[in-house]
């Protein structure tokens, strides 16, 4: 579970605990380019890319973020909504 994000100028950063992690990680723009299914940002820890965020907006038009986090200690990607 990724808690809580701080909000700077062009990025996002937090602290992100898991079973296997306890790490500062920030958001960083990605450069879509033509691929409207790529995500709005990278997650990095240390300059690694861990994960990747998509912004999205809920049904009752709220702006949020859905990030997934890769994480070798679930069998799959740690999602989270922010």
């Amino acid at each position: 579970m990724v808690l809580p994000w701080s909000v700077q100028a062009t990025l996002q950063g937090g602290q992100l605990h898991t079973l296997a992690l306890n790490l500062k990680v920030k958001l960083v723009p990605n450069d879509k380019g033509n691929n409207e299914s790529a995500p709005d940002f990278r997650v990095q820890a240390a300059s690694y890319d861990i994960g990747a965020a998509w912004k999205k907006i809920s049904e009752a038009g709220r702006e949020y973020l859905s990030v997934t986090i890769d994480d070798l200690s679930f069998p799959g990607g740690l999602p989270a909504r922010y």
